[in-house]
């Protein structure tokens, strides 16, 4: 679909309505079985239109409808409309279908907005280095922070100097306790995450590179696959917040410990350096997670994907050949 047309805003509008209408969670969970769906069929040497036009696309991204806007929606709903179904606004829970129709078109043009600010950062030489979906997800959520809850992209002033702006209480003010005070035990979490989808990433491109040769599918759409696979099955294994109380503390987040050592494992073919990036990821997470959203009082800004964007320009800085080149270290 062309870029800019009607057509395509009219999906993004369409889809970004019902994914704030099912809530966060259960969008992005919908959006993660969808790249799954068009993983298998481009592995099947089939087209690539399920993944790249509705799963990761205008119709259903995780940069729109399949993740974001609810997030967006939920800000507006909490801190402007006071019709939020919990009245918290960090609540990525709870379907927004009971609160209102302007909630909803909010939502909707929330999604359009950022289809916009998504396309200019792919565009912008030096910002494409970045993740372009988990920045304009960061630059989005910072917005609406700052348009409905009138609050700067750190949260709240008074928390900050109660607490300290790296500090999290014990736990209380965390993103997820169960991950932010266990460090030990995330980081080896984190490792054996970017170990497992470094590894498959690794092989799953050779077990494709048939099909590139072929020309049945092109190289780039098999990279992607291989760097999306962890992260959609990390979402995926989210289903069991919603059958427990609505409480996060024993799921863990785990996608962004995928994705991005998915990707230094592409670069370098190397299983060891997925680890490592896997563990440095968490900590990015978690930074990311103390810095933008513990403080904040009613809005959602999501570390993984704040923690996927950066880490996408760390890695890009460090192994493209362009950069510093370094996967040239690698034997692959």
């Amino acid at each position: 679909m062309a870029t800019w047309s009607f057509e395509t805003f009219a999906v993004v509008f369409f889809g970004s309505v019902i994914g704030t209408a099912l809530g966060c969670l259960w969008s992005v969970v919908l959006c993660a079985l969808l790249i799954i769906v068009g993983i298998g069929v481009v592995t099947a040497g089939g087209s690539d239109f399920i993944l790249n036009q509705i799963a990761l696309g205008p119709f259903f991204g995780p940069h729109l409808g399949g993740f974001l806007v609810p997030i967006l929606a939920s800000a507006y709903s909490a801190g402007v409309r006071k019709n939020h179904p919990t009245g918290n606004g960090k609540d990525i829970c709870s379907p927004l279908i009971a609160t209102s129709w302007d909630v909803l078109v909010v939502g909707g043009l929330c999604g359009c907005v950022n289809w916009v600010i998504y396309n200019v950062i792919i565009m912008v030489p030096g910002l494409k280095e970045f993740d372009g979906m988990g920045l304009s997800i960061f630059a989005s959520c910072i917005l609406a922070r700052a348009i409905f809850t009138k609050e700067g992209p750190l949260g709240s002033k008074d928390s900050i100097r109660e607490i300290g702006l790296l500090k999290t209480d014990n736990g209380r003010i965390a993103w997820q306790a169960n991950q932010s005070t266990n460090f030990p035990r995330a980081m080896v979490f984190g490792g054996c995450c970017g170990g497992l989808f470094g590894a498959i990433a690794i092989k799953m491109i050779a077990a494709l590179q048939p099909l590139v040769d072929s020309g049945m599918v092109e190289a780039g759409t098999i990279q992607s696959c291989a760097v999306l696979i962890g992260w959609a099955c990390a979402i995926f294994s989210l289903l069991p917040a919603f059958f427990s109380n609505k409480n996060f503390a024993n799921v863990p987040s785990w996608h962004s410990q995928c994705s991005v050592p998915a990707l230094v494992a592409v670069y370098t073919g190397s299983v060891v350096a997925a680890v490592i990036a896997g563990m440095l990821m968490w900590l990015l997470q978690e930074l990311c997670a103390r810095l933008f959203l513990n403080h904040a009082s009613n809005s959602f800004c999501d570390p993984p994907a704040t923690a996927i964007a950066f880490g996408t320009l760390g890695v890009n800085l460090l192994f493209k050949p362009e950069f510093l080149g370094l996967s040239n270290l690698f034997i692959k």
